[in-house]
């Protein structure tokens, strides 16, 4: 029984610290950016493949997610590729049958991930 107790002792004690350290948030004043940059002329990508577009993401530096809007196209996604803006696969079937979609909503957490939902 004190086995036991002694055990429990030290998970209470070793999971109430706090480990976990936030490196990564960086904060910037007015001050740190003394001139103004003004973006103007930005890269246009047209994609010709793409019917009617709803949303568009840019997956690491190379990869165009776009969700189609267009009622007549017989997938609700697509992947191409930002290098020839070319379709490389045709994801989500619409339909209402197993592994066919009714409507597709793109979930895109962070443009560097391996993974989009």
């Amino acid at each position: 029984m004190k086995k036991l107790f002694f055990l429990y002792l030290v998970i209470s004690f070793c999971s109430c610290s706090n480990h976990y350290k936030d490196d990564t948030t960086l904060a910037f004043q007015r001050k740190d950016m003394p001139r103004p940059i003004s973006l103007s002329q930005p890269d246009t990508i047209a994609i010709e493949d793409a019917l009617d577009p709803l949303d568009i993401f840019l997956v690491k530096d190379s990869l165009i997610l776009v969700s189609n809007r267009n009622a007549s196209s017989a997938y609700k996604a697509g992947l191409y590729s930002l290098n020839n803006n070319k379709l490389i696969k045709e994801i989500a079937p619409k339909g209402n049958g197993p592994k066919e979609f009714i409507s597709c909503t793109l979930d895109i957490r962070d443009a560097n991930s391996d993974i989009f939902t």
